[in-house]
């Protein structure tokens, strides 16, 4: 079970309490522990290098010297964490001299991935999107970089789109890369099966084409360490380490929030799968929730999982036509899917203050409202799955949404759970569970919806993921409880 909850989440987002934060202001004002900072950590040299940047480097000299003036200098020393895994993504760091590692932590040990190199930025994806950090970053070298904020971040993309389609660019082609690394370990991992691991795929592994070459640590120990077994077990855990870095947190119910109960789940049918689900807050009074299923199964439907789910953040974040923002997501995953992949997916904005509830149903299987006087109301479809085609027209639905209501969301994996007969649970049973837990906290409402599914597989092997979340807007009654529990 892949569970948020479970995540360690005591981590810095960066080591800046372990290492020198340095001002860029005027040249004569730049002084560090051995003198002034001067070279490529002058404002010049900093400028001259974010020039260089293949989409910094478009902005004017006004907006490169704000960046600077608005973001600080960090040394790092050898070995010294910046970023880590599983923690708040808060900013980018533009490197600015040395050298880092970029490694993805699994329960076997660290997979390098990545180099960090001068004028390269790293953190930027995350911060845009808000989600955790996927990989941990360490200085290799003594290290100098930039630190951007979130906040400088969303205001260069707000007055710059082509920052941020180089942020969307820069995430296709780091999947795009991950993905061809995954199909040269796949091949190994056949050839050894078929134990005929010649010499030549020997050689590509100890010498990988160059747009591989981050992956050539684990392409060695591939070569020279690992039984087929235990290679293909790790590299799975690795991606459902990924996969798992990608949920959300546990929901925090507060301020506004303070009335809404949410909770999800996903279980993969295999290591990794291609349901998702996720929940944010665009501001201080409206929460997204969002479920999807991608076409396949594996690596593949969680690839285009990832792209599907870090695109609606990104896109959901900005203020805009709601129909309008999923046909840009739409046009996105549309635009050279060689491979016809599709998502279906359920969106859905959720006005607290107003009570208030819009969604987009893309093709998905409809969610069920659970009014606070027992009525049930099936959330169909509004538009097709996404990627299934560039030109359609989306549209949004809204419904009330006030205390006593609870929405339940999930995949096609759970009516069509399949028992030893080859009998469906079925969306009866999906309702009757429900409503058998029309009183229960969000938690409690998906574990019991998900164990009735067990139950009626009995043993029987599962072919497709779930993924369920559950919404309510709890009673007043039951937040006067909490608030009097609180302040005893």
């Amino acid at each position: 079970m892949i569970n948020p909850e479970n995540r360690d989440q005591s981590a810095p987002t960066t080591g800046r309490d372990a290492h020198k934060s340095r001002s860029v202001g005027p040249p004569d004002e730049r002084r560090g522990e051995d003198g002034p900072i001067g070279g490529a950590k002058s404002r010049a040299g900093i400028r001259e290098l974010l020039r260089q940047h293949p989409a910094l480097g478009e902005l004017r000299s006004i907006e490169l010297d704000r960046l600077i003036e608005r973001g600080e200098v960090l040394h790092f020393e050898p070995n010294e964490l910046m970023l880590q895994q599983g923690t708040a993504s808060d900013c980018a760091l533009f490197i600015v001299s040395g050298q880092a590692d970029i490694a993805v932590e699994t329960a076997y040990g660290a997979i390098h991935i990545a180099d960090g190199l001068p004028k390269m930025m790293i953190g930027e994806i995350g911060a845009f999107t808000l989600m955790p950090r996927i990989a941990t970053v360490r200085a290799r070298t003594a290290l100098d970089a930039l630190r951007i904020g979130r906040t400088q971040l969303l205001e260069l993309g707000r007055a710059n789109p082509q920052f941020l389609l180089f942020v969307v660019e820069q995430l296709g082609e780091r999947l795009s890369r991950l993905n061809r690394a995954i199909g040269f370990y796949t091949n190994a991992l056949g050839a050894l099966e078929r134990n005929d691991f010649d010499q030549r795929l020997l050689d590509e592994l100890l010498h990988p084409m160059p747009e591989l070459a981050d992956f050539s640590q684990s392409f060695l120990r591939l070569a020279e360490q690992i039984t087929v077994r235990r290679r293909h077990f790790e590299e799975m855990a690795n991606a459902a380490a990924i996969q798992r870095s990608m949920l959300p947190r546990a929901f925090k119910a507060e301020g506004a929030f303070a009335a809404i109960d949410l909770y999800g789940e996903l279980h993969p049918a295999r290591e990794v799968g291609g349901d998702f689900f996720d929940y944010f807050t665009i501001d201080d009074r409206r929460l997204v929730v969002t479920i999807g299923d991608v076409s396949g199964k594996g690596i593949p439907a969680s690839l285009f999982m990832a792209i599907t789910q870090s695109l609606i953040r990104l896109t959901l974040r900005e203020d805009g036509d709601f129909a309008a923002q999923i046909g840009r997501v739409n046009g996105l995953l549309a635009a050279d899917n060689g491979e016809a992949m599709f998502a279906t997916a359920f969106c859905v904005i959720v006005d607290v203050a107003a009570g208030r509830l819009t969604y987009s149903n893309c093709g998905h299987n409809a969610p069920l409202l659970l009014r606070g006087d027992g009525t049930i109301e099936r959330l169909g479809p509004t538009g097709p799955p996404l990627a299934a085609s560039a030109n359609v027209q989306f549209r949004t639905a809204s419904r009330p949404f006030g205390a006593g209501d609870r929405l339940v969301l999930f995949s096609d994996g759970l009516p069509e759970a399949t028992n030893r007969a080859g009998a469906f649970f079925g969306d009866d049973n999906v309702e009757h569970a429900i409503r058998e837990h029309a009183t229960a906290t969000a938690q409690d409402l998906v574990r019991g919806l998900l164990h009735r599914a067990t139950q009626f597989e009995d043993g029987a092997p599962r072919y497709d993921d779930i993924a369920c979340v559950a919404l309510i807007y709890r009673r007043s009654e039951h937040r006067l409880s909490e608030r009097q529990s609180g302040d005893k």
